[in-house]
Parts: structure tokens; sequence; C-alpha cells
């Protein structure tokens, strides 16, 4: 269907949706029945400490639960804590942990289990290591009382405990203590247990009958949380076509990733609604800046100056309605959003690339791509890139894996392709870490991005950032494509779904 044609059919349905829209169904809320999901793979684990997939959170997180989590305005929000407090000096940290909550082995929590936990998540996860590097002392004052001790003040205490990618994931102790290597056996404070994981089937979650929920009144992530159905299945199902087909069959109840191309599919499918998500990633290519052809910052510039970001938006989405080009590394529904860098980005000047090009190193030597047709979006986005970067002279090769091997493998490579979701605070943002994947440690970035750790001052941290993001673009340490909004699927049967940026299923029913 043409460009054309897909804007003729999207007005028409505005019109039919405005009509039809004017006397919405009350639903209530229902206990039972089980809801099946068709996901884009296999998680590498359901260890949320030790990956920072966004499918192990989107799985795991239904089993798993940390101190704090974002709200519907992604502000931070208890969760197993009941309350907090800080000193004056910003330096120490109480945490008062909620009573009468169990884990799905029947232990209760305590604060043991929550200073193991945050222990393990320091040693293990991106996140927690930037912040424990700063943690002088934590230990367990009483049952319910956890003391942090910083050695100096910190901005992103909270946030990191709140952030729901690769999350601060509270872990009976023994189970912390057992490993720092990926855990095989899950146990959370969280509405759903785990019951079964069959690899390229299907993970299988049954309702915690002991769930001790909050009392607030759900909002975003947090506040009440209600496992209505009885049981709940994660399908992998790599094909986005098969992942609709079996939306559109009633073999799945929810389907997560489908192609924005497909929205009106979706509106026309008898039984099923769409769930648009904005904000939902940015698509970016990641370049190994410290080996490689890329380690040539002109090199980096001139891939930088050649692309034109809206074909390549447009190639992997389909419909502008579903994207939008912008140079902030931080969304504009933040407060973090910056336009620094802008003259960088989105530049379409072949000339000046190839400028660029010849004051490189680069001789003709093979570039190594890597990316996957799991996210569609990620192999139509690097086709239309690498296209561009063809026609500038460089010798690209491109190898399209499932996704597991492109986390296993991206290091290998000299570029590779994936999205960087939401977070609460811009020290989350793997591509501004070192530690990510090691593909960008400049010195320069390293301190500036120190100073947004150790800075606590509100303004002062939005002025560090918007330097972190105009270096960033003056080294063109990584190619930001564009932002775009995600598009799941749901039977129309299924209620209470939220359109947040990671998909969740407590608080939802469904309705017979």
């Amino acid at each position: 269907m043409s460009l054309g044609v897909r804007r003729l059919c999207w007005m028409a349905l505005v019109t039919v949706l405005a009509l039809t829209a004017a006397a919405p169904q009350a639903w209530a809320q229902q206990f039972g029945g089980t809801l099946r999901v068709a996901m884009i793979g296999e998680p590498p684990t359901l260890d949320i400490h030790n990956s920072t997939a966004t499918i192990t959170t989107h799985i795991a997180w239904h089993v798993m639960e940390g101190l704090f989590t974002l709200d519907a305005d992604f502000g931070i929000t208890p969760l197993l804590a009941e309350s907090y407090t800080v000193s004056d000096d910003g330096l120490r940290y109480v945490f008062y942990i909620r009573r009468g909550v169990t884990f799905h082995d029947g232990s209760p929590l305590t604060a043991r289990d929550v200073v193991a936990s945050l222990a393990r998540w320091g040693r293990v996860a991106v996140v927690g290591q930037n912040l424990f590097r700063n943690v002088a002392r934590l230990e367990a004052v009483d049952d319910s009382t956890v003391e942090l001790e910083l050695s100096a003040p910190m901005g992103t205490l909270l946030p990191a405990l709140a952030n729901p990618l690769q999350m601060a994931a509270i872990y009976p102790a023994d189970l912390a203590n057992s490993t720092d290597g990926p855990l095989t056996t899950i146990i959370g404070t969280g509405p759903f247990r785990l019951v079964e994981w069959l690899p390229d089937s299907h993970i299988r979650m049954a309702r915690f009958e002991n769930y001790a929920a909050r009392d607030e009144e759900p909002n975003g992530y947090g506040g009440r949380r209600v496992a209505y159905v009885d049981e709940l299945y994660f399908y992998a199902v790599p094909d986005p076509a098969t992942r609709i087909f079996g939306l559109e069959a009633g073999d799945y109840d929810v389907a997560d990733w489908i192609p924005t191309d497909n929205y009106i599919d979706l509106q026309l499918a008898p039984g099923v609604e769409p769930v648009i998500v904005k904000p939902g990633e940015w698509v970016g290519a990641h370049w190994n800046t410290q080996r490689g052809p890329f380690a040539d910052g002109n090199l980096r510039k001139a891939a930088q100056a050649a692309l034109n970001m809206e074909l390549i938006m447009l190639n992997a989405f389909g419909d502008p309605a579903f994207y939008r080009l912008d140079p902030g590394l931080m969304f504009q529904e933040t407060i973090w959003w910056n336009d620094a860098g802008k003259e960088h980005y989105d530049q379409r000047n072949m000339e000046l690339a190839r400028r660029y090009l010849a004051a490189s190193s680069y001789n003709g030597e093979e570039i190594r791509w890597l990316t996957t047709q799991e996210y569609d979006w990620m192999y139509a986005s690097s086709l239309a890139a690498v296209e561009q970067l063809r026609e500038l002279g460089l010798n690209i090769r491109l190898d399209v894996v499932d996704w597991g091997t492109v986390i296993a493998q991206r290091t290998n490579y000299d570029v590779f392709v994936t999205g960087m979701p939401l977070y609460a605070d811009p020290t989350q943002l793997p591509v501004l870490n070192c530690g990510w994947v090691r593909f960008y440690c400049d010195e320069e970035h390293v301190r500036l991005v120190n100073a947004l750790y150790e800075t606590v001052d509100l303004a002062a941290r939005q002025e560090i950032l918007r330097a972190i993001q105009a270096r960033f673009y003056e080294e063109a340490a990584a190619l930001k494509f564009g932002d775009f909004f995600r598009l799941r699927g749901r039977r129309d049967y299924v209620q209470g779904m939220q359109a947040m940026p990671e998909p969740f299923f407590w608080n939802v029913w469904i309705e017979r």
C-alpha cells in the first residue's frame, strides 16, 4: 500500500472512529481466565539484574518488584518501600519497607532481602554499578528499615531504584547471595509467580494468591496491582506476521511489537483493537569507537553527515504518524529534553560526508553491521541506512540474526542497531554509559557523565546533559535515526491495558 493511499485510509478511519466513539462502554473488572501474549522472541534470561534487554523486563517484572517504580507522568513512586527519608546533606537515605509482603516461596520480605538484592544489583547491573561506586554503606537496621549512605551526593539514586529496565528487583536474600551469574530460579513479590519456562515455546505465570497490593489507585506502573487473570502466558513469536495472524485468529489475546504499517489492518480486523504507545523508543546505530573502522572519528562524522533520517524512519515505520525526527537523547515528554547538537542531526549532506571520508583512514575495508528481523524496525532502518552509506562508498556487510545473537555478539561487530526506551534519568540511558557495551568511552564524555551522577540540583544537571548531548553529536558517538511510537494489538475483550512504554498485565482483565 502506497503512502498516499495509507494516508487516505487513515483519514477515513479517523472519521469512522469519531462517529463510533461517542458512547464508550463501561467495563467491570473480572477475575479469571488466561491471557496469552505474543512477544517478539525469547528473553536471554529472566534474571532482571543480569540483562539490559527490554523483553526481560517486559516479562520478568510481573514476578519481580523493586522499592520504587514510575507513575503515569514518569515520576518516582514507592512500590515495596512504604516511605523514605533523606538527610539534609543528601548523603543518608532511610528506606522503610512495607510490612506484610511475602515472596512466592512464602517467606516474608525483610530488610535483609533488600540489602542482599541491592548489593547484588550494584555488582551485576550496569545501572547499579554506576550508582554503587558512591555507596559507602548499605545495611539493615531492623526487619523493616534499610539505611544507605553515599560517599557524595547523587541526583540519581531514586531514579535508578525506580528504573524498570534492569530493575533493582528484590529477591529473597539467600537467592540474591547465591550467584552473580544469571539466576535460573526466579522468586519475587509480584502479582504473578513463575510456573514454567519452556524455551522456544512459552513462559507461564499464575496469580500469586498471597500478593500484598498497595492501597493507592493504579497510577502508571505504580499504585494498586491486581492479577485479575488466573494465568499469564508469554509466547515467543519472532515473525510479526505470525503475531498479527494469531491475534486476528484469536490464538493470542495481546500482541506486542506490531509493525506500524499494520495499523489499518488492526483497525479493520473484527474483534481487534490497536494500542498506540507514545513515547516509545528512539532507534539508532551504535558503532564500536574503540576498535575497527569507526575508531576513526572522521569516518563516524562522514556517516553522520550523509544520512537522511526521514528516509530511514519512513522505511522503518511507514507512516509519519508513528515517528518524529528529533535530536534529543531524552524524549520531549520528559523534563530532560534539549536540542543541543541539532546542527549535526539529519544533515543529508553528501558533499560534507565525502570530505570527512577523504580525511579519514578508511580504505574500503569491510564494515560488519549487525541487525535482526525480530524487531522489524531494526531491520528496515538498517537496510535504509546501509543503502545510503554504501552510496557514500562504505563497504558494509549486513548480518541478520535472531535477537539473542545480537545481544551475545554485538561487541564483536562494528555496528549494531537497537532502541533506547524511555528512562527516568539520563544516566540510565545505555548509550551514555561506557559500561554498556564499551563502544563509547571518550574520556571527556565519561567525565561529564560522572558530573551528571554527582550533581543534585536539577537545573545544573539539565545543563550538564546539554553539554553531553552537544559532545555526543560533535564526536558522532552514535547515530540517532529518530523517535518512534510503538503499536500493540489486543482483542476487544482484553480490558484495562495502559498505553505505557513498557507493557504490563496486572490490572488487566478479560471481559467475556
